[in-house]
């Protein structure tokens, strides 16, 4: 009963009543309590991110009728969105230079899909300065900010939230950390264990 209470909440439903979540459900599991229950793909994410992202999904379904006239203005919103979350061009710049082109936990050396994350929330240029940043593939600086991955201070190996250690993020759970080339701009361990206490897990 509690998998099933695990996947209702996946669903960003309500768990049955006195039953806490089971976070021990494999991957494979919990797709098939999903279709069972009529819902559609799971999701790692739960709680209030899940409310506010269902949200957002929403209103940008509300994006009205199809014009023709506005598929260009459309394509540059898109290449905005884009260049705004790889982040501002200098910081973005300076992690590229920092971390060699790779992404930091998985090693992906890709520029089109590298972005400049921020370890503590961006805040102004201020907190655009490398000891703040890890260079990160786009599905991944995702589930960092979502508080899905993260990175133990101490050890400066990857943690890979228990609910992700199934799927393909799960090899990356203990692997270490790459470094910056110049040991000045390694991201700051204060910074690293604020985000990791963060994580609800």
């Amino acid at each position: 009963m509690q998998n099933i209470s695990h996947v209702l909440e996946q669903l960003g439903l309500p768990w049955l009543q006195g039953l806490r979540p089971a976070r021990n459900v494999g991957a494979e599991v919990t797709g098939q309590l999903i279709k069972l229950l009529g819902g559609g793909v799971p999701t790692a994410v739960s709680g209030p991110a899940l409310t506010e992202l269902k949200r957002e999904r929403e209103l940008a379904e509300d994006g009205g009728a199809f014009s023709p006239d506005s598929v260009e203005d459309q394509r540059k919103r898109v290449y905005a969105s884009i260049v705004r979350r790889q982040g501002q061009a200098k910081f973005r710049s300076a992690l590229l230079e920092a971390y060699d082109g790779r992404c930091a936990m998985t090693g992906w050396g890709v520029a089109d899909v590298l972005e400049a994350a921020h370890i503590y929330p961006y805040l102004g240029k201020d907190t655009n300065v490398v000891p703040n940043g890890l260079l990160l593939r786009s599905d991944v600086h995702t589930l960092f900010d979502l508080q899905l991955i993260s990175v133990d201070a101490k050890t400066m190996e990857v943690c890979v939230a228990p609910q992700l250690r199934e799927t393909g993020y799960g090899v990356k759970h203990g692997a270490p950390l790459a470094m910056p080339v110049v040991a000045a701009l390694s991201p700051d361990r204060q910074l690293l264990e604020r985000h990791r206490a963060l994580c609800p897990w």
